[in-house]
């Protein structure tokens, strides 16, 4: 081990090699541990609800700063907008679709905080399916393709139903229809 010396106005300090690298250890982790809290602390501020102060006294502000990510809450086209949920409201999207022998229905197109979800119940009307991976191709009115969302529908026995649930964070709840293609 070699020292070091140090000289401080008329006091000699010495310094070991261990002793320095603890000392850089020991800062180090105290910055971290400062630049944390105030990061913690930033982001309650920040991200918190607005429905009060900072000091946490009740407000009546109604909270719109719901991070909604790719969805375009004010495009309202085909779809409803309430309590932070975008609803679609296209009657030919929400009719029951035939995909091979299986019956699409109870249909549901929605987007909450940052994240669009398919949902829709499956009836098999035909011979046991397996597990079965498929493109549900979304349009506008006028035909043309608006989005895309690969789905997989779960195994089902002939006479049962099981569901569909597929999520995407793309903003697609204003599609005005959906045709269903095997992949």
């Amino acid at each position: 081990m070699k020292k070091t010396n140090v000289k401080s106005g008329k006091r000699k300090i010495k310094i070991t090699r261990e002793k320095l690298f603890l000392l850089i250890i020991v800062l180090v982790i105290v910055i971290a541990v400062i630049i944390g809290v105030v990061v913690i602390n930033g982001n309650k501020t920040t991200n918190g609800d607005n429905n009060g102060d900072l000091n946490g006294n009740a407000g009546t502000t109604e909270n719109t700063n719901v991070d909604n990510g790719l969805i375009d809450m004010n495009n309202t086209q085909n779809a409803k907008v309430e309590n932070g949920v975008k609803e679609n409201v296209s009657e030919k999207l929400k009719e029951e679709k035939t995909f091979e022998s299986l019956v699409i229905k109870d249909i549901n197109l929605s987007a909450q905080g940052g994240v669009t979800r398919f949902t829709a119940t499956v009836e098999n009307k035909g011979g046991d399916i397996t597990d079965t991976m498929v493109v549900i191709r979304f349009v506008n009115e006028d035909g043309s393709d608006y989005a895309q969302l690969e789905v997989l529908i779960p195994t089902v026995k002939a006479g049962e139903t099981t569901s569909i649930d597929a999520s995407t964070t793309a903003d697609i709840a204003n599609a005005y229809n959906f045709t269903i293609e095997r992949m």
